[in-house]
């Protein structure tokens, strides 16, 4: 009843994969710069400076330092320009759902192109880490939509969810409730972006990490191109992905507010590239609820691992979406096309 199943395993050899020269030289030079509160596990926001915060994590808080390197991840460009058409279908596998929007996100905290470190003054006094815009043309109801998301470094502030509703007309602040709302109708909540991006906290959304296992798996990706989805009359399957052994973190996130959408999350974090490619989410009957997947694909000549496709499943209403990503790095970017004034120029 789900999309997107994988009829056959092409396996092939595990390949090394590496960061560009300029993310390698930050994490190199800051290693062993950015701290931990001894107590909470929490990070010391002013000790960290750019590149990936925790290259050999150790400890007792080894789960906490893996995730960390994700919530500082070096995933496709410091600035980029994304087109995504995303596809759902019920149980029945009949079409559902059609969103497609661009998308520009701008890395604020830790760069390392133009501009180096901090994107500008204005990221530096308010603790801002990235910032995205994304504007819908599909569906229909919500052409014109524009939504624009700042995620800050401070683990104790909520982030930033305004909407321009083009329907009224008007920019609408999003509450911190909000983020668990589903994105624009499909298989995942707003703090799913990527995989995962809610914040280890005391106060918002409270969590707890744990490493649960340490192993090899084998996760697909479309390094060639060439991989695609069957038509339904088909099955809807998922040909042309190739296999690989990786070595995992396995870390669960266990959330202790229980009015949480979910209850905890399994995440598969490759222990190479520190990048999640997969996350089990469960509600508050511990049954498994929504997964998501991210199908990379490895740019070689630019050391950059980018999404290919991301595959959302709803496990209890039985529902698919998948996401294709075209993306591109975009460094003459600026804060016109990531703040609310992009909400009021370009909403329909």
């Amino acid at each position: 009843p789900l999309a997107c199943n994988f009829p056959e395993i092409k396996i092939v050899p595990t390949r090394q994969y590496y960061y560009s020269l300029p993310v390698s030289e930050a994490t190199r030079k800051n290693a062993g710069q950015t701290k931990l509160n001894e107590e909470t596990g929490i990070i010391k926001e002013e000790s960290y400076i750019s590149g990936y915060p925790f290259p050999k994590p150790e400890g007792k808080f080894k789960a906490t330092e893996a995730y960390y390197n994700w919530m500082k991840r070096y995933w496709t460009w410091d600035s980029r320009y994304q087109i995504t058409e995303a596809r759902g279908w019920r149980r029945s596998l009949k079409e559902d759902f059609l969103a497609v929007f661009n998308y520009y996100k701008v890395r604020l905290q830790g760069r390392v192109t133009e501009p180096i470190g901090w994107f500008d003054q204005r990221a530096k006094e308010q603790g801002e880490f990235e910032s995205y815009s994304a504007k819908y043309f599909a569906p229909r109801d919500m052409f014109g939509n524009v939504v624009n998301y700042v995620l800050y470094s401070d683990p104790e502030k909520n982030d930033h969810l305004t909407m321009y509703v083009s329907t009224l007309r008007r920019v609408r602040l999003l509450s911190a409730t909000d983020a668990q709302d589903a994105v624009g109708g499909g298989d995942g909540i707003y703090l799913d972006t990527d995989g995962c991006v809610q914040k280890p906290s005391l106060t918002v959304y409270p969590s707890k990490l744990e490493l649960i296992g340490e192993r090899e798996i084998l996760f697909p990706s479309n390094n060639t191109g060439t991989a695609y989805v069957t038509s339904p009359s088909k099955g809807l399957e998922y040909l042309n992905l190739e296999w690989e052994r990786r070595p995992v973190y396995i870390i669960k996130m266990q959330v202790l507010d229980k009015n949480f959408v979910y209850s905890y999350r399994i995440m598969y974090m490759d222990k190479e590239t520190f990048l999640i490619r997969l996350v089990e989410n469960y509600d508050q009957k511990g049954r498994l609820y929504r997964t998501t997947e991210t199908i990379p694909a490895f740019i070689p000549e630019m050391g950059v691992t980018t999404i290919s496709d991301t595959l959302l499943m709803d496990h209890i209403d039985l529902h698919s979406t998948l996401g294709h990503n075209y993306i591109m790095p975009t460094p003459w970017l600026g804060r016109e096309a990531i703040g609310l004034e992009y909400l009021f120029t370009t909403g329909k």
